[in-house]
């Protein structure tokens, strides 16, 4: 048989040299891997933060629900503007009625829908050129005189009456109103306005 030489020396000890490389880590080395797993966790942290303050389904939804507060606190305030720059009425509803009247005696047209109830909404501005195609057509048709000596003679009546909505009417002689106008009080403005008529 074949034998190799041995490639220690008898009864050595192998890797035994002083200049061998240690097992164990340096202070240094311990310290670094120390600072990346700290920094590590930092980092990961703050993404769950982040993440859950902007990302997240229920920070999105409060976001949205944040943003709908806001447009509505928005539209509240604009349509408290409009409604406190309309001041196009009388103090009480038989005023308002009587100027509606003037304006239309005067064929200021344009005047007379500003005594309309409008709050900037579509059916108040639906409201409103109704009312002006309502004037033009009767106006055009010669019925306008008839029309404003059956306002002139409407009186308020009882029924449906509140401190914000006032019935104005004329009663057959069964005692069935035949023609009606209702006002409406703009709380922002303090006038009264013709809701319908």
């Amino acid at each position: 048989m074949t034998q190799f030489p041995s490639l220690q020396p008898e009864g050595g000890v192998f890797n035994s040299s002083p200049e061998a490389p240690h097992d164990t880590p340096s202070k240094s080395r311990v310290l670094k891997f120390s600072i990346i797993a700290v920094s590590a966790v930092i980092l990961l942290f703050a993404l769950a933060v982040v993440w859950e303050a902007f990302f997240s389904p229920r920070a999105r939804s409060d976001f949205e629900t944040r943003e709908n507060y806001e447009q509505a606190v928005k539209g509240m305030k604009e349509f408290e503007d409009r409604m406190t720059a309309d001041t196009y009425g009388g103090k009480t509803p038989q005023e308002t009625l009587d100027m509606f009247i003037d304006a239309i005696e005067k064929d200021d047209i344009d005047l007379a829908v500003k005594y309309v109830y409008w709050d900037g909404g579509r059916a108040s501005i639906d409201n409103r050129e109704a009312m002006r195609e309502g004037i033009v057509l009767a106006k055009n048709e010669g019925n306008l005189q008839e029309t404003l000596e059956l306002l002139k003679e409407m009186k308020e009546l009882d029924n449906d009456n509140s401190n914000y909505s006032r019935w104005f009417g004329i009663k057959n002689k069964e005692g069935l109103i035949e023609y009606s106008v209702i006002l409406r009080f703009n709380t922002h403005s303090g006038v009264w306005k013709i809701e319908s008529m």
